[in-house]
């Protein structure tokens, strides 16, 4: 799940096959991904999954839509998550300890990639890429203006960011920040992903840490505190140019609300693209169905993407759905999840279905979840 650009499929020289479907096959067959205490969770699954099944195929009934692969991936996700929650659940500490290893190898490739970019080997980059999509891609410059947006074996840097910032976490609460190597290790995947410039990955740190008050924010404190400075150490010692202000404008640009396009990027700002999405499907002949999935002024927030694609219908269903994952986590990591589909809410994403199976995570320190919460009363 944590290398969808790199199929190990294409590796093995077949087509490419996505590997979250490969890691599906896994759980479904682990005994784990079937807990008796998860039992009403998977038939809620299983009634979601129906809902937007049927709404797909009156689309196509309806001559709006046709059967898509998008389609069908939305069903089989909806009815998957139940799954990887109750294996993850099962295995928690297994999960943080395989999440925080993978973090370090995503982050030595992300390196390596940086390094490649800035001496123009674009070729020798793809070597971890078979994505058919992205053949010949080349990683941007980020708004820092120096750093390029690498994204590790990930198609795109904002779910690299993601997931590396879920693997800082996973450290934390392993307590590898009571190592020095560990402490080293974490500060470094950290500054690596402040320079990456992504938002997605901004906005859900920012969240996380705004709302830990009461959950460790002294040592979350002083993490913040210790990052900006060495970024600008870094930055003032070797003359790099770390423009902060590219990134504010940045973010600032997405919440553009009545505005068409944003004064610094020239591109529709999210909240204009959510509104016009909105108030499309609100004044068509299908909002109760929706109009399926498709890449006609696509919209990237959960909301205007799953109401125009699967109407009013889809869009309650689901969204009482993803508030039952939510309602597990903690408060801090449920908002930065919210946080994250408000933004970039696609569930096809293997960091959106990871992030949702996360809500299940149990701990003995409970920093993540109350499993607690799944037993009758």
């Amino acid at each position: 799940m944590a290398s969808p650009a790199l199929s190990l499929s294409g590796l093995l020289g077949f087509s490419y096959f996505p590997n979250e479907k490969l890691a599906l096959a896994l759980v479904l067959f682990n005994r784990f991904s079937r807990q008796k205490e998860f039992s009403n969770f998977i038939f809620f699954g299983l009634l979601i999954g129906t809902v937007f099944f049927a709404l797909t195929f009156f689309q196509y009934i309806f001559q709006i839509n046709k059967f898509s692969v998008p389609a069908i991936n939305t069903v089989v996700i909806l009815l998957s998550l139940p799954f990887y929650s109750s294996y993850i659940n099962h295995n928690s500490k297994n999960v943080l300890k395989s999440i925080y290893i993978i973090g370090i190898i995503q982050f030595s490739i992300s390196v390596y990639q940086q390094v490649l970019m800035q001496y123009g080997y674009l070729d020798v980059v793809q070597m971890f890429n078979n994505y058919p999509p992205q053949q010949f891609y080349d990683y941007g410059r980020g708004e820092s203006g120096f750093f390029f947006r690498t994204s590790g074996l990930f198609t795109e840097s904002s779910s690299y960011a993601v997931f590396q910032w879920i693997a800082v976490m996973s450290g934390i609460l392993l307590g590898v920040n009571k190592t020095r190597m560990g402490k080293v290790l974490l500060i470094l995947m950290a500054i690596e992903l402040l320079f990456n410039g992504s938002i997605t990955g901004f906005v859900f740190i920012i969240l996380y840490f705004v709302f830990s008050i009461g959950f460790n924010f002294k040592i979350y404190s002083k993490i913040i505190i210790a990052l900006f400075s060495i970024i600008i150490i870094v930055t003032q010692a070797y003359n790099i140019d770390y423009n902060l202000i590219n990134i504010y404008l940045k973010i600032i640009g997405q919440f553009d609300f009545l505005i068409e396009e944003d004064s610094y990027y020239g591109h529709k700002g999210r909240l204009f693209g959510l509104f016009r999405a909105v108030n499309y499907i609100l004044n068509s002949n299908y909002y109760l169905i929706g109009v399926g999935l498709s890449w006609i002024e696509p919209t990237l927030d959960i909301f205007s993407l799953y109401l125009k694609a699967y109407g009013i219908i889809g869009f309650t269903f689901l969204m009482a759905y993803i508030l039952i994952f939510l309602k597990h986590a903690r408060l801090n990591y449920a908002i930065a999840v919210f946080g994250v589909l408000s933004i970039n809410g696609h569930l096809s994403s293997a960091a959106n279905i990871l992030l949702l199976s996360l809500c299940f995570l149990k701990l003995e320190s409970d920093n993540f979840s109350i499993r607690n919460k799944l037993k009758p009363q």
